[in-house]
């Protein structure tokens, strides 16, 4: 397929194309139905008789240290061919990770810890990738003790304090042995949230599991007991994971099934969950343990915390909130505050506050009352209705184009949106894409890709199918 007018396109809208360099661009696609249904640009640059340099990263990840290599070493394929002469966003994972990264080894470092952090370039060492399975970038994966045939997958945050917490957890115990009540008591009352397992037999499965959450879950502090005096202490009589906070109910205790055991995934789920207030409120400081909880549906509440007025009508959201725990989370939101930026999420202004919104997190789908009523019971109702499929989302769309449906490619928006894209006499491609001219000119892979899509917009495939955009 012959692309040069696409070239040629390019250059007369200010992108600049080195002299010397064949630029070709190979677009891949199948065809189903007559249609396609799948594009993928893939812009592949390269000097005449060598291959491409390889761009290198904006900070310098920081070496293993000689005799560390396979003793405790991270690697992180990461993929820096980057086939533009800038920064392609396909990289931008790697490069924005490198300082913390750099930070972490600093940290790591600095407090004499026996783990040391590398790196692997994947494009370089083919093999050493696909010995490991790395298929996406960057990839961390723990070395521990030499075994290469079973490194630890990184679960924690993408950012140093959360790569420094995973590593010190896992390189020592990864839960506190509390022995006797003293010792259990200090341990309880040192935060504000603690986790404590309760196992009769520490070397039972169940306790393995425990372990195995303590390590992954590395911004709660974990303790683990056995003694028969710390049970009795705690009015316990079996297994049970106990999560200790000094807010809300204080205690929320989590009984092992004998039959069942206890299952990793469900007890870091139930964790998540419970380590939240009833009501939170939405800061740059609570905001990954808000979305980090993966509960479905969140309730907020939007006010203005400078009106006392405003400020009354969090006892009664509070109230509502207790009977959907797990199921939906109550968040205020202030609108003078730190939850100014996601008004225009929701298409509102500090002025329509104090009002309601339920959000399914799922499809980010918006419900509404009515009339914004405030009380316990209403709010209750409200919940319930949307949970239970009775209420209509309400969709924020902008109006659509006047000549949206006479274009090769149809422009749709929300209105516009089922109308189109669920057509049944059709199959429909939608490319979902920034709309902001200014980023979208200087991310020369959408560009190739938009004119591609007019193209064949403009084809054969009319007949039986649309595309969107």
């Amino acid at each position: 397929m012959d692309l040069t007018g696409d070239l040629e396109m390019l250059r007369s809208r200010a992108f600049v194309l080195k002299e010397g360099v064949d630029y070709r661009v190979k677009v891949s696609f199948k065809v189903n139905r007559e249609i396609v249904c799948g594009l993928r640009c893939l812009h592949l640059t390269y000097r005449r008789g060598r291959p491409g340099e390889l761009m290198q990263p904006l900070h310098p990840w920081p070496p293993a240290e000689p005799g560390d290599t396979q003793k405790s070493l991270w690697g992180c394929p990461c993929h820096r061919h980057c086939p533009l002469p800038t920064d392609a966003p396909w990289c931008g994972h790697c490069q924005r990770l490198a300082p913390a990264f750099a930070q972490a080894a600093a940290a790591l470092r600095d407090e004499s810890s026996p783990a040391r952090l590398g790196k692997v370039d994947a494009t370089a060492q083919t093999a050493l990738a696909n010995e490991f399975g790395i298929t996406s970038y960057p990839t961390l994966k723990l070395f521990r003790d030499g075994n290469r045939t079973h490194p630890l997958p990184y679960t924690g945050r993408m950012d140093a304090k959360g790569i420094v917490g995973w590593m010190q957890r896992r390189a020592g115990p990864s839960a506190t042995l509390l022995q006797d009540p003293d010792t259990a008591a200090t341990f309880v009352d040192s935060q504000d949230l603690v986790v404590v397992g309760f196992f009769k037999d520490l070397e039972s499965e169940a306790a393995q599991v425990f372990y195995e959450v303590a390590g992954d879950v590395v911004d709660m502090p974990f303790g683990v007991a056995e003694a028969a005096e710390l049970f009795e202490a705690y009015g316990l009589s079996a297994d049970t994971v106990c999560l200790f906070k000094k807010f809300d109910e204080g205690r929320t205790d989590f009984p092992v099934d004998p039959a069942r055991g206890l299952d990793a995934a469900e007890l870091t789920q139930l964790l998540r969950v419970h380590r939240l207030e009833l009501v939170m409120e939405f800061t740059n400081e609570t905001s990954d343990h808000i979305f980090g909880a993966k509960i479905p549906h969140h309730m907020l509440l939007f006010l203005n915390k400078s009106s006392s007025g405003q400020l009354q009508l969090r006892d009664d959201f509070r109230a509502a909130a207790g009977t959907f725990r797990g199921k939906v989370l109550f968040v205020v939101v202030d609108v003078a505050g730190y939850g100014a930026d996601v008004l225009p999420f929701f298409g509102l202004t500090p002025a329509d506050a104090p009002t309601l919104r339920l959000v399914k997190m799922e499809n980010n789908r918006k419900y509404q009352m009515d009339q914004d009523v405030f009380s316990e019971t209403a709010i209750r109702t409200f919940v319930q209705a949307v949970l239970d499929g009775k209420v209509k989302p309400r969709l924020l769309s902008a109006e659509p184009p006047e000549d949206w449906d006479t274009r090769p490619v149809k422009v749709l928006v929300g209105k516009t949106f089922e109308q189109v894209a669920y057509d049944e006499t059709k199959n429909v491609f939608v490319k979902f894409s920034l709309v902001n001219k200014v980023i979208l000119h200087f991310l020369m892979h959408c560009t190739m890709l938009h004119y591609t899509y007019i193209r064949y917009g403009e084809g054969a495939w009319a007949p039986t199918g649309r595309f969107v955009g």
